[in-house]
């Protein structure tokens, strides 16, 4: 039987794949995310779903959300 917290959510999955692109390097520090409307479509979510998976990046540091410009992976400091 699957151990309960080991159950990512739809928000947390789309997180940890962006989350794995940015620590690839194919999204580069500075670099614009899709906006929230375009994840949704991509992974077939609602919306809410999508800006989710932002917050939760925007949590671990990943990326900068600009309000009304966009969500940027972070510069490293």
């Amino acid at each position: 039987m699957t151990d309960p917290a080991l159950i990512r959510t739809k928000p947390e999955q789309i997180a940890d794949y962006y989350q794995g692109l940015i620590n690839a390097g194919a999204i580069m520090p500075g670099h614009r995310l899709p906006p929230a409307t375009e994840i949704a479509e991509t992974f077939g979510v609602a919306k809410r779903t999508a800006q989710t998976a932002l917050q939760i990046l925007r949590q671990r540091n990943l990326v900068t959300i600009v309000h009304r410009q966009g969500t940027y992976a972070a510069i490293a400091a």
